[in-house]
């Protein structure tokens, strides 16, 4: 039965991903808009937020450094504003470390790790508003984001002066303790440059899971995601 409940959410996400893109590109034609379609490449600078279990149980959380990239699009609405929904691959994640002050009862400070990182499929819904209009361009966006984990690692180090791989294993997300679609929301800044019908950006963003990737009601633990992306890109003007 969990397999056939994940095979269904994998063809809804997917499905619900296709009609969300044939319905703009169709808005887009009926307005006789000029749509913007390109790419972008950047890094997620991601980090999770730990809640419910005592805080003396939680491990020293920090920020995982991932890769990013998507397929974008912009559409004129109204004035300065537009809409920007975007399609995009995402590698988010945390490391927990704990502090191992002594070994053998000598005082030999050292770190145990594990970097637990995640992949997945996001789908931000962008309203985009030009502060400063024309060639060069410098904007403001705040949006909802539908996100869909396909995957997820973690790998434990030991850090003594340097890291140490011990070993790497898959993180099960069909288990009921993990929750594979995300809801969240983004809030980003960003400035672009036109030539012709090619156009180049750069932006930045912070980007937070309102959902809980993980909730075990019975040791009372949530854990949300939340990072901030740079990325730069390439879009052409139809």
């Amino acid at each position: 039965m969990r397999l056939v409940n994940i095979i269904i959410q994998k063809i809804f996400i997917m499905r619900s991903i296709s009609l969300l893109l044939v319905s703009m590109l169709f808005c887009a034609i009926t307005m006789d808009a000029q749509v913007n379609v390109g790419v972008k490449i950047g890094a997620n600078f991601s980090n999770a937020s730990v809640s419910g279990i005592n805080e003396s149980f939680i491990p020293n959380i920090d920020h995982l450094t991932g890769f990013t990239a998507g397929i974008v699009a912009e559409i004129p609405v109204y004035d300065k504003f537009t809409f920007k929904p975007e399609l995009n691959y995402i590698e988010k994640g945390f490391t927990a470390s704990e502090g191992v002050s002594q070994w053998f009862n000598l005082n030999f400070p050292a770190d145990l790790k594990a970097d637990v990182s995640y992949k997945s499929i996001e789908v931000p819904l962008l309203m985009n508003y030009n502060i400063i209009n024309g060639q060069n361009k410098v904007y403001v966006y705040a949006g909802p984001t539908f996100g869909y984990y396909i995957d997820a690692y973690y790998r434990a180090k030991a850090s003594i002066v340097v890291d140490i791989n011990l070993y790497k294993g898959n993180i099960d997300l069909s288990k009921d303790a993990f929750n594979r679609l995300e809801i969240g929301g983004a809030l980003g800044a960003g400035a672009s440059t036109t030539v012709n019908n090619s156009i180049l950006f750069v932006d930045g963003r912070y980007a937070m899971g309102f959902s809980d990737l993980i909730s075990e009601s019975i040791i009372d633990i949530r854990v949300k995601h939340r990072g901030f992306q740079l990325s730069a890109g390439y879009k052409y003007s139809f």
